[in-house]
Parts: structure tokens; C-alpha cells; sequence
């Protein structure tokens, strides 16, 4: 099953539009600990992010936020 897994990310991380970040193991804490983050761009250059830990799950277009959840 963990090898479909990795097949499946080499596979999407192909596509120009995925970035696929990986987080170390002994991180005690990190932005995505509660859960995925979702940051949508849009061919005009706006985005629209989204996360379960940061501002209650809202999304949010605020640049300094933006920033945040693609950190």
C-alpha cells in the first residue's frame, strides 16, 4: 500500500500545478498539524488560501496570510 502511495506522488508531482513538500520527522510542530492547507492561484495573480488551523478554517486572500500558509 505505502509504495501505490509513493507511485501516486511521483506520479501527481509531475503535474505543473502540484508542489509536494515533505516535513521532517522530528518536528514537534508545524502549520499543517491540523490538518491540509489549500492555497488556490489564479491565472490573474489572485489567490485563495485555506486551513484548519488558521483563522478557524476560513479561507483567506490577505497576502501576509497567503504567505503564512505557503511557508
Amino acid at each position: 500500500m505505502v509504495r501505490q502511495q509513493l507511485e501516486h506522488l511521483l506520479v501527481v508531482g509531475q503535474l505543473p500545478n502540484v508542489e509536494i513538500q515533505v516535513m521532517p520527522m522530528d518536528r514537534e510542530e508545524h502549520a499543517g498539524v491540523d490538518g491540509g492547507i489549500e492555497v488556490l492561484k489564479f491565472d490573474d495573480g489572485t489567490a485563495v488560501g485555506r486551513s484548519p488551523g488558521v483563522a478557524n478554517g476560513r479561507p483567506v486572500t490577505d497576502p501576509r496570510q497567503l504567505r503564512s500558509h505557503a511557508a
